[in-house]
């Protein structure tokens, strides 16, 4: 719209509309013979840019006829959709990540035009997420904040603004989470730590993936795991459960009590061909024994189905997975030897057995004649060969190939009979182990 002054109050005014796209240097005639004083453009037909300028020409009915002419000043048409909506990933309310895992994510946005997007990340303490830190222009989908730069055990609000390269804005819903020092996920949501006790005043939750730090440990209890027919190892991560301070060094977790809490998602695979093995019934929390190069299935453990969870409480951190085990129904059960047969003087003979109770446990070793060769014993409860929970416990002896006189064996068969009593019952069982040189 315009306004015009004539000093022959008599004369009417006609005026003719023209357009620049490049700031005024040339125009071109949009309407003639405009009898008000206002246009209406319709910029929607015009390209998007900031060089646009708009000319009236104003000629009187005056004789002769006089014009004169004004310019608007540079304007912009911008002719763009706002970005795509979004949702934010992670950190969501229930997440609870570690202070050293803490990484802003969302899905990535996109321009109707295929232009450029980049994001304005806001968090803060206020439920609007519209105080506190603002992080502009970020090209990709993430963010880590600084260590430490964020309260622990404070509620904190987030949002995410997806902007075109004409600023056109989306913004996401906003997203809460809070950083607590006593409770953590690790980074995929599978596993939770909850303290109960005995945390270090400088210590925090942290997570290491199992196969990075303990992969021979790891693939060294996956080879003893095999032996054992009451467990299945499944497709499930292993997470080293760590406490640490601030800068990242451990701090000792034997004095720690926390409670574990493994959710089994329901579309993973679990590898078990026998459908006994795949019932969440089965699912059982493990934690590694690095030492003894296996997986043990602590007892006391509690299944929810509905969310597909097994949680128990431990004294101390380790590498825990979760793996599907069928309780064993006696008190000796899952008899095994590896390797077998073995070559005395190059392998050993580790002569594997799962127990559901505390029990002595002795082997005898007979020739197919029946001829005694060699007896092992253990005492009752006996560290790694004679300890037992009602969950199944792996114990372990080994015979060297030699007799009891201390001769090497010869080649053939053997018969070995495993005998076990506990306070409650007795159990014997019987393996053939082969002798190669």
């Amino acid at each position: 719209s315009w306004a015009v002054t004539d000093p022959n109050p008599l004369d009417t005014h006609t005026y003719e509309i023209f357009l620049s796209a490049d700031s005024g240097s040339t125009f071109a005639l949009l309407a003639g013979n405009v009898s008000t004083t206002v246009y209406t453009l319709d910029t929607r037909a015009y390209p998007s840019l900031y060089t646009y300028r708009l000319k009236v020409v104003a000629t009187d009915t005056g004789e002769p006829a006089m014009k004169g002419a004004a310019l608007t000043p540079v304007f912009n048409i911008i002719n763009s959709l706002s970005p795509r909506q979004f949702s934010l990933l992670k950190p969501l309310e229930d997440s609870f990540p570690s202070v050293f895992d803490l990484r802003f994510s969302w899905e990535r946005s996109a321009d109707p035009e295929g232009g450029a997007v980049t994001y304005d990340l806001r968090y803060s303490t206020s439920p609007g997420a519209d105080e506190g830190v603002t992080v502009p222009g970020l090209t990709q989908t993430n963010h880590t904040p600084a260590l430490n730069s964020l309260l622990m055990d404070t509620q904190y609000f987030w949002r995410v603004s997806a902007l075109d390269q004409y600023a056109r804005k989306t913004e996401s819903a906003v997203g809460s989470f809070m950083l607590r020092r006593a409770k953590a996920k690790t980074s995929d949501g599978l596993m939770t730590v909850e303290i109960l006790s005995g945390l270090p005043a400088q210590g925090y939750i942290g997570f290491q993936d199992a196969m990075a730090t303990k992969r021979s440990a790891l693939e060294l209890a996956g080879r003893n795991s095999e032996s054992n027919r009451l467990v299945k190892l499944l497709s499930a991560p292993a997470w080293e459960a760590q406490i640490k301070d601030i800068d990242g060094v451990s701090l000792p977790s034997s004095g720690v009590s926390a409670r574990i809490t493994y959710a089994f998602p329901a579309a993973s695979v679990l590898g078990a061909d026998d459908n006994a093995l795949a019932d969440i019934q089965h699912l059982k929390l493990a934690r590694l024994n690095e030492s003894g190069g296996r997986w043990e299935i602590p007892s006391d453990q509690t299944v929810e189905p509905v969310g597909r969870q097994v949680s128990l409480t431990s004294s101390g951190l380790y590498v825990f997975s979760v793996l599907a085990s069928i309780s064993p129904a006696q008190l000796l059960s899952g008899l095994t030897s590896f390797p077998n047969p073995f070559a005395p003087g190059k392998d050993t003979a580790r002569i594997r057995y799962t127990l559901s109770s505390d029990a002595s446990v002795r082997i005898r070793i007979y020739t197919p004649l029946g001829d005694l060769v060699r007896v092992l014993e253990c005492p009752h409860g006996g560290q790694g060969c004679g300890q037992g929970t009602v969950a199944g416990s792996v114990n372990e002896m080994t015979w060297d190939g030699k007799n009891g006189a201390g001769f090497t064996a010869a080649n053939g068969m053997y018969l070995a009979e495993v005998y076990a009593k506990s306070a409650a019952e007795s159990r014997r069982e019987l393996l053939h182990l082969g002798v190669l040189k």
